[in-house]
């Protein structure tokens, strides 16, 4: 185990550290809600303790249609026709729709961005997935996840989520 740190560069080590720092705050904060973080733009009700803040991209899953036209145009005497027909194609891809700051209290998700705010109860969230550096949040009532990019430590905003819907 050693041998395979000693390979990393101090780029990585840098990393891994931070990450680790970040996980054990959390667990500080978990047992003593008192050292909770201030967020600087989502406004907390009163109990409720701040774990994690990170500034993300939030994406949706959006649908686009492309309509496609295709037919032949004849002349039936003096008369032009055209006979043909179209066809439409629906493609889901994920598009970024804001830029904000993320912040996980012990009731709720909270994301404020630049074009669209989002309070979401910890007990309305489904499934969490994470990725290498995004999480995907399902939550009832909705068909499509949110999805959460640029996220410094996924595995981290997966497990802190599940813990606190749990303790609830």
């Amino acid at each position: 185990m050693s041998k395979a740190i000693n390979k990393l560069n101090e780029k990585e080590k840098e990393k891994i550290r931070l990450l680790f720092a970040q996980r054990e705050k959390f667990y500080r904060i978990l047992e003593n809600p008192e050292q909770g973080f201030t967020p600087p733009t989502a406004l907390l009700k009163s109990g409720e303790t701040c774990f994690l803040i990170d500034y993300v991209n939030m994406g949706e899953v959006v649908t686009e249609r492309v309509r496609t036209y295709t037919g032949t145009r004849l002349k039936l005497g003096s008369t032009p026709v055209y006979l043909g027909g179209g066809k439409s194609v629906a493609n889901e891809k994920q598009k970024n729709v804001a830029y904000g700051e993320l912040v996980l209290t012990n009731f709720r998700l909270i994301f404020v961005g630049n074009m669209r705010s989002i309070d979401l109860p910890l007990d309305k969230i489904n499934s969490v997935e994470c990725f290498q550096s995004s999480i995907r949040i399902s939550q009832s009532g909705k068909n499509k996840p949110i999805f959460f990019n640029t996220v410094f430590n996924p595995q981290l905003w997966k497990e802190a989520i599940l813990v606190l819907s749990d303790k609830k």
